[in-house]
C-alpha cells in the first residue's frame, strides 16, 4: 500500500489530525500541502527530469539568443545605406542605436506575443485533454526579462557596424 487518503473532521486541524495519526500508528501521515511538496521533492531529487527540462530551456535560450544576433545583423547590414543616409542628414550616432534599440524591441515584442500565445493555446488544448497544464505569472515575467535582455544584448553586439559607419557610404555606387 503505497498511501490511504483521509479527510479530517470539520472544525479539526489538518496538521494536528496527521500528527495524532502518526503517533498512534507510526505510519507517515501528511497534510495535502506536504503531500505535494514531498511529491515535487521526489520529482527533484530522485530524477533526471528537472536536468532535462534545464537543458532543454538552456538550449532554447542559446538559440533563440543566436538567431535574434543573427537576424539583426542580417538586417543592419542590409540597411547600412539607409543608416549612412540618416547621419548625412545630421542624425547622431546615439539616434542611429535608439531606433535600432526599438527596432529590437518591437520584434522582441511581437516575438513575445506569439510565444506566450502559443503557450496558451497549448495550454487550453491541455486542459480540454485533462492533461495538467500551468503557467505561472513568474515564469511569464522571466521569460519577458530574458526576451529583453537577448534583444539588448544582440542591438549591443551589432552597434559597432552602425557606429564607425560614415555617411559618406551613401555616395558610393
Amino acid at each position: 500500500m503505497s498511501f490511504v487518503l483521509a479527510r479530517s473532521s470539520a472544525g479539526e486541524d489538518a496538521s494536528e489530525v496527521a500528527k495524532r495519526i502518526t503517533r498512534e500508528t507510526g505510519y507517515r501521515a501528511r497534510t495535502s500541502k506536504e503531500f505535494s511538496q514531498d511529491t515535487v521533492s521526489f520529482y527533484v531529487h530522485h530524477t533526471d527530469i528537472v536536468t532535462h527540462v534545464g537543458m532543454m530551456v538552456g538550449l532554447g535560450t542559446f538559440v533563440g539568443f543566436a538567431i535574434v544576433v543573427l537576424l539583426l545583423s542580417m538586417f543592419t547590414r542590409e540597411n547600412q545605406r539607409y543608416y549612412a543616409t540618416l547621419k548625412a542628414m545630421g542624425a547622431n550616432n546615439g539616434t542611429v542605436l535608439l531606433m535600432l534599440l526599438v527596432q529590437a524591441m518591437a520584434a522582441c515584442l511581437v516575438g513575445l506575443g506569439a510565444g506566450v500565445g502559443s503557450a496558451c493555446v497549448t495550454g487550453y488544448l491541455c486542459d480540454d485533454a485533462g492533461i495538467p497544464f500551468l503557467i505561472d505569472l513568474r515564469v511569464l515575467g522571466f521569460t519577458f526579462g530574458c526576451v529583453f535582455v537577448m534583444g539588448s544584448l544582440a542591438v549591443a553586439i551589432n552597434a559597432r557596424p552602425l557606429l564607425k559607419l560614415e555617411p559618406g557610404l551613401v555616395f558610393r555606387a
